[in-house]
């Protein structure tokens, strides 16, 4: 279990870099703002589709895939009626409406991948191994994602800081429950995966995608391209 925490651990404050990366360089431009909010949502897809929903599938039912959806479907649409900010400070404010929902989505989407974890040591030590190196590889990208629109929107670095090392926390806390208490009711794990590929594919498609598109549409597709193209990488390799 404490070998699966560290791993854990590890994996989820690897969202510091991509924040420390933000922060170090000073104030991005907007295409550069672009082209890392887009390997964000390149990132979340790949892990989104390709990993979370079919691990779901495979520990639960379809019932568990729409209590999940459904309950995912309503926190963000809840999130998404909370009135958007207008007037003088309004990009600024929307910058950090944006950066909160990211923040929000990797917190969400960090437990379940924890549990994940938790229940890989406990069933197979390699698969363990491998579910935290890949998901210590998406974070830093979504690391970058998120800290570009709160650095924008005038957030100090200690704050941002700390928002990242609460999101990312959730990666060991999440292990710690799914090697304590859910190695054996995967149908758990299933649907608290299921909610959280529904709120990452929410904020990709709907916040994030285009955000990143209205800034600089050239920027944003590269960088979604290369975070599919980095996710598919890291697939096959450990697939």
């Amino acid at each position: 279990m404490i070998e699966a925490i560290a791993y854990s651990a590890l994996s989820g404050m690897s969202t510091l870099l991509g924040v420390i990366l933000v922060l170090k360089y000073g104030s991005l431009s907007r295409r550069g703002i672009a082209f890392s909010l887009g390997m964000s949502v390149g990132v979340m897809l790949v892990v989104s589709l390709g990993s979370l929903l079919s691990t779901a599938i495979r520990y639960g039912t379809w019932a568990h895939v729409v209590l999940g959806m459904s309950a995912g479907l309503l926190l963000m649409i809840l999130l998404h009626h909370i009135e958007r900010p207008d007037g003088e400070h309004g990009d600024r404010s929307s910058y950090a409406r944006l950066g909160l929902l990211l923040v929000l989505a990797v917190a969400a989407h960090n437990a379940p991948e924890g549990v994940a974890i938790g229940i890989g040591f406990h069933t197979e030590h390699k698969l363990g191994v491998l579910l935290a190196l890949s998901m210590a590889v998406h974070n830093v990208p979504e690391g970058i994602g998120m800290a570009a629109p709160l650095k924008v929107s005038g957030h100090s670095p200690l704050r941002i800081l700390l928002f990242a090392a609460a999101a990312g926390g959730m990666l060991p806390l999440g292990t710690w429950i799914g090697g304590a208490f859910l190695a054996g009711k995967p149908d758990v794990v299933s649907a608290g995966l299921v909610f959280a590929n529904t709120t990452i594919l929410w904020v990709a498609t709907r916040e994030v995608g285009p955000r990143a598109w209205d800034m600089d549409r050239g920027a944003a597709m590269a960088g979604a391209l290369l975070g599919m193209l980095f996710m598919y990488i890291i697939e096959t390799v450990h697939g």
